[in-house]
């Protein structure tokens, strides 16, 4: 990592053109949001204020490798474009049978290979991996095959697979409208009956682009 001064120097270059004559500690301060005093005692302590400075560098879309590492944008796009990053629901799981709750808030940030994410069809980073539960989407989705599912689709397309929150829980089913304002929620598994509820009483999270298999 480059030195506190390396990094103040490289600070104080992209903020030349916004100050009148020579950029003093206090200018970089300013530019870093934080008080003069404050920004003199971490360098002190020699300690970069490193929120500060991924803020500063997000907002003039700086790369903050370079700012950090020196390393160029550009050396960093190929090993980048290798991998699509997901949202993995370990704890949470889409219900192919009576039903389970909603995906909650916890859920740890996944690291795809781009021939996994280009199978699955993960192209746009607005995708979360949950496990399914129960046999009702039997031979297509069976217990702990994991889903792909695309959060950036929100209509509903007729015999599409899609995640679902409704008040009877979280399925993994495909939807089917009705001229009656109503949705069928069916199952691939002839065993279960469709779920009819009104169309105001599900929410879609997003559509099955594709699973991994449990072996």
């Amino acid at each position: 990592m480059n030195h506190f001064d390396e990094v103040l120097n490289r600070i104080r270059d992209v903020i030349s053109h916004e100050v009148n004559g020579r950029v003093r500690d206090q200018d970089v301060a300013q530019a870093l949001g934080l008080k003069a005093g404050n920004l003199a005692t971490l360098k002190s302590r020699d300690r970069l204020p490193i929120d500060e400075i991924a803020l500063f560098c997000a907002k003039r879309r700086i790369s903050i490798n370079w700012m950090l590492f020196d390393q160029s944008a550009a050396s960093l796009v190929e090993n980048t474009e290798k991998y699509s990053f997901v949202r993995y629901f370990s704890e949470a799981k889409l219900s192919a049978g009576g039903g389970a709750f909603d995906l909650g808030e916890e859920y740890e940030v996944a690291q795809l290979p781009s021939l996994i994410a280009n199978a699955l069809g993960i192209t746009d980073g607005e995708v979360d991996i949950v496990a399914v539960e129960g046999d009702s989407m039997e031979p297509t989705l069976s217990n702990g095959d994991l889903m792909a599912i695309s959060r950036k689709e929100q209509k509903i397309k007729d015999g599409g697979i899609y995640a679902l929150a409704t008040p009877h829980g979280l399925f993994i089913k495909r939807v089917q409208r009705e001229a009656s304002g109503f949705i069928s929620l069916i199952s691939d598994n002839p065993d279960y009956e469709p779920i009819r509820i009104g169309a105001d009483e599900a929410r879609i999270i997003g559509v099955a682009i594709g699973a991994i298999k449990k072996v």
